[in-house]
């Protein structure tokens, strides 16, 4: 698989303090790429630089072998980059419909909104995964599950060939998380490149094909999962080898004594 992504020797600094030095992420179309590392390894700054949050102090981002300039969430967006935080985005006093189309609503002939076509479109894309909410529900009646699949489907329905799930499973039981699971591999399917962050080891090893850990800000290495076991993921994001962490305890016995 060719490089859909190429993020080159990124650095980011808020004031004095270095959140990111020279790191270099690769995506593949039609994969699922876990990024792993302790709080403030610098996972969410990364691709919040993808995303067009912030702006990288120094490297370049590539998309198919050009040069993007991403100086904001709509450019990121237009290029084909979304976006699923764990804190949603949407909002709650919109419908679903509204939501999926904020800021670039269809028109009529006449120059107003286009409601069918809102709802025919957010249905479809709804459905895709497996969906049949109303679009003109209310986005505030909804529960943090649907909420979640909403964001996702609205990645679907602008386009996104890239798509970035920060914690995706941290609200969810056990039932969305199988839901959310088969859906990650239907996209991974048509081609998506798909960002997969999370702590938990079992999604790791269950969903994703290539595993990036970031410790302090920097590279440590990327992976394929399959080649690689528990421990050492862990030993990557930890910087020490488990054995290290837990060594074996010794008894060390003095001189008897009392004897009774």
């Amino acid at each position: 698989m060719t490089n859909l992504i190429e993020m080159s020797h990124i650095s980011k600094a808020f004031g004095g303090s270095k959140a990111l030095h020279s790191v270099s992420l690769d995506l593949k179309a039609g994969s699922v790429h876990a990024l792993m590392g302790e709080n403030g390894a610098g996972k969410s700054t990364l691709m919040k630089i993808l995303a067009g949050v912030h702006q990288p102090d120094s490297g370049e981002i590539f998309m198919n072998g050009e040069k993007l300039d991403l100086k904001s969430p709509r450019a990121a967006l237009d290029a084909g980059i979304s976006t699923v935080f764990q804190e949603h985005s949407l909002l709650p006093n919109l419908s679903i419909a509204e939501n999926m189309f904020l800021g670039r609503e269809p028109t009529t002939r006449f120059g107003s909104i286009d409601y069918r076509v809102m709802s025919s479109q957010t249905a479809k894309a709804l459905g895709e995964l497996g969906l049949t909410l109303d679009p003109s529900q209310l986005v505030s009646n909804l529960t943090i599950a649907e909420r979640q699949f909403v964001e996702i489907a609205h990645c679907i329905q602008a386009d996104a060939g890239v798509l970035i799930l920060d914690e995706p499973t941290a609200a969810l039981n056990a039932a969305d998380v199988d839901v959310l699971n088969r859906n990650i591999r239907r996209l991974r399917d048509k081609g998506k490149a798909i960002v997969y962050i999370s702590h938990r080891m079992e999604e790791i090893f269950e969903l994703c094909d290539t595993v990036t850990v970031l410790k302090d800000g920097a590279l440590v290495g990327t992976r394929m999962v399959s080649e690689i076991t528990t421990d050492e993921l862990i030993a990557m994001m930890v910087g020490r080898e488990l054995q290290d962490l837990f060594p074996d305890r010794t008894d060390n016995k003095g001189d008897e004594i009392l004897r009774v």
